[in-house]
């Protein structure tokens, strides 16, 4: 959909139709979208951006990441996959925490924020501060939701 002619046109009819501002909505891209021309998907992303749309990168590290596709997108927000939380957990697994601070620090000097992809406890969040991640996502927080509970709970 993502390279679909009209893709930002339709978009923004939703955003008019349902009166809502492009700056709360943050659309999700894959890594393996930006395997092939980054200046087209940059080009994309650049016209998202204009109409308020956040652009994140999802599962980051869950297959063959680039620190040269990293460095050259125009994203807003990384969203490291589950699988860099559960090695770091374990305490024996100092160079992946290493390799995780450092994503996290290159991120932050790339105006880039960061969000840690399965959080399921105290101590993964607490990890996650301790490292200075912008945000966590899973199931700590909530486990998904009927549309009802969630506007009781958070509308």
């Amino acid at each position: 959909l993502f390279y679909e002619e009209d893709y930002v046109e339709n978009l923004c009819a939703d955003l008019e139709r349902y009166r809502i501002p492009g700056d709360l909505i943050t659309l999700e891209i894959l890594e393996g979208l930006a395997a092939g021309n980054i200046d087209e998907l940059n080009e994309k992303i650049d016209q998202l951006k204009e109409k308020g749309f956040r652009i994140s990168m999802d599962d980051f590290g869950s297959g063959y990441s680039s620190l040269n596709i990293l460095g050259n997108l125009h994203i807003d927000e990384l969203k490291l996959d589950r699988g860099f939380l559960l090695e770091v957990s374990d305490a024996e697994n100092v160079r992946s925490r290493i390799i995780m601070e450092l994503i996290v620090q290159l991120t932050g000097k790339l105006h880039i924020s960061t969000v840690v992809e399965g959080v399921e406890t105290a101590e993964n969040e607490a990890l996650c501060r301790d490292m200075g991640c912008d945000l966590g996502q899973g199931y700590y927080y909530s486990r998904p939701i009927p549309r009802e509970e969630f506007n009781q709970k958070y509308m």
